[in-house]
């Protein structure tokens, strides 16, 4: 229940300031929509999240210093030092638990996870005493697909992503970005054989990017 809340906050507060922003004008320049490509880093804060090479694909529809549609594509691969396994039903005691790296040493050391979230929601851009600078925050949310190479412990679920950050104007068309984002939701892992857990999935992730604007 408390993990619930912490989610259900996650969501409101970005929403909250998205939708109750004023409006501002658009530059005209600008264009109407967007696709970008970002990279960067993630930590995978929860035991079923990778962490480790992030790549954002986006595509936005809307005023870059407005409230515009957003939907991206973020893949995270990266490794781990664990993997997970579940006891067999009916075992006494039955739980889960991590391997350690010893378990892996024929794979060299520790496990490989893919993450993948499709994303979908708003984004609202401010405008700023510097023309070239547009920050902006936003809240997405979508299913979220994990998949381990050397252990049990491949999940799907559903995420809610808030990020925020700034977007630079480089020139007639052009923007660059750094942005931050937390992406946290419930997901529900397949853990061996008659075995399903349910987990969360959080990933920190920091990306640099540029966007073509048409």
């Amino acid at each position: 229940m408390r993990a619930c809340s912490g989610v259900l906050l996650l969501a409101i507060v970005p929403l909250a300031i998205v939708l109750a922003a004023p409006t501002p004008a658009r530059a005209a320049a600008d264009g109407g929509l967007e696709i970008g490509m970002s990279l960067g880093g993630a930590a995978g804060l929860t035991f079923d999240a990778p962490g480790g090479f992030r790549l954002q694909t986006r595509f936005g529809a809307g005023p870059l210093d407005g409230l515009a549609f957003d939907g991206q594509l973020n893949l995270t691969v990266g490794g781990s030092s664990y993997g997970i396994y579940c006891d067999a039903p009916g075992t006494p005691g039955r739980r889960c638990y991590n391997y350690d790296d010893r378990f892996y040493a024929p794979y060299g050391r520790g496990d490989r996870g893919t993450g993948i979230e499709l994303m979908f929601g708003v984004r609202r851009g401010f405008q700023s005493r510097m023309q070239r600078l547009v920050p902006y925050v936003g809240v997405l949310g979508g299913p979220v697909f994990v998949n381990w190479r050397y252990s049990y412990g491949d999940a799907i679920g559903f995420g809610i992503r808030p990020n925020g950050g700034l977007q630079v104007r480089i020139g007639a068309g052009f923007v660059g970005s750094f942005g931050i984002g937390l992406t946290v939701g419930p997901v529900f892992v397949e853990c061996g054989s008659g075995c399903r857990e349910t987990d969360v999935y959080a990933v920190l992730d920091f990306l640099f990017g540029i966007g073509f604007r048409f």
